[in-house]
C-alpha cells in the first residue's frame, strides 16, 4: 500500500537526550507492508505532550545560572550570575515522544542556555516511576507543593525526579553543564514553576 503523508520524523538518540524534528510541508511516499497500518500525525509540541495525559504540565521558568571567573588579587574568584529576565521556558530547543512496547509514552522537552553550555532535560512517564540512584549521591527534597521529590548527583548530571501523585505522572529534570554541576536550588526553582 501506497500513500502520501505529512511527515512527523522522529529522531532518537540513545543516552539522556532525545530530540524530535516536524517536517512541514514535506511530501513523501512510504512504502508499508502487513495488514493494519495505523498513521496519524500530532502537528504541535502541545499536542505531543497532552498525548501522553490531559494532565501533564510544563515549567513556566527555566533560568539558568551562568558561573563566572575573575582573577583577585590573590586568587582566583568564582561566581554565579543569574539573569532572571532570561528565561528560557518558551525557547525548548528540542522535544520528543516515544511510547514503549508496554504503552507507556515518554515525552522530553530540552532547553539550552545561550552558549548552549547547560542543559535541562524535561521528562514526563505517563505513569509513576522509580528512579534508579544506584552510584549517584541523592538526598529528598521538597518542593513548594509538598511533593517529595529525588536530587540524584553524578559526574555527569544532576537529576530531581518525582511522581505527582494528583495526576499519576512522573517528572524528572536532568541538568548537565560543561562547567560546574546544577544545584539542588537551581532544580528545584524550576520543578516549583511546573503548573
Amino acid at each position: 500500500m501506497k500513500f502520501n503523508k505529512k511527515l512527523l520524523a522522529v529522531i532518537l538518540f540513545g543516552g539522556l537526550a532525545t530530540s524530535m524534528c516536524l517536517v512541514s510541508g514535506m511530501e513523501d511516499k512510504v512504502q508499508a507492508s502487513g495488514e493494519k497500518v495505523e498513521a496519524y500525525a500530532l502537528n504541535t509540541d502541545k499536542e505531543l505532550y497532552k498525548s501522553v495525559s490531559k494532565d501533564v504540565k510544563l515549567p513556566k521558568k527555566v533560568i539558568f545560572r551562568d558561573e563566572q571567573k575573575n582573577q583577585g588579587m590573590l586568587k582566583e574568584i568564582n561566581y554565579g550570575i543569574t539573569n532572571f529576565m532570561d528565561n528560557k521556558a518558551g525557547e525548548y530547543i528540542a522535544t520528543s515522544l516515544s511510547e514503549s512496547s508496554e504503552g507507556t509514552k515518554f515525552y522530553t522537552h530540552r532547553y539550552e542556555n545561550n552558549d548552549a553550555s547547560q542543559r535541562i532535560t524535561f521528562n514526563v512517564i505517563g505513569t509513576e516511576t522509580n528512579i534508579d540512584t544506584m552510584g549517584y549521591d541523592t538526598k529528598i527534597v521538597r518542593l513548594s507543593n509538598g511533593i517529595e521529590a529525588t536530587y540524584a548527583e553524578g559526574d555527569a548530571a544532576q537529576v530531581l525526579a518525582f511522581n505527582s501523585p494528583k495526576d499519576n505522572l512522573y517528572y524528572a529534570l536532568i541538568g548537565e553543564k560543561d562547567v560546574g554541576k546544577f544545584t539542588t536550588e537551581e532544580l528545584i526553582g524550576i520543578a516549583n514553576s511546573i503548573e
